[in-house]
């Protein structure tokens, strides 16, 4: 698999002390088996900051319909 294109926009991000909540759509196309597959998806991080740095704590995707 080869990623040909790999676009995020729509990004919307709250910040609530040391927690923190990112959004958004990512559009993405890849070449798989000759194949080329474009695709759709919103997505939302939760963040926590922790020893001054950033952590991913949880992560959802779904595909657009």
């Amino acid at each position: 698999m080869k990623f040909l294109s790999y676009q995020t926009s729509e990004i919307r991000v709250r910040v609530y002390d040391n927690a923190a909540i990112v959004s958004g759509r990512l559009q993405r196309t890849r070449s798989m088996n000759g194949r080329e597959i474009s695709d759709d998806w919103r997505f939302t991080k939760v963040y926590v900051r922790e020893a001054h740095k950033w952590r991913v704590v949880s992560f959802h995707a779904s595909e657009v319909a």
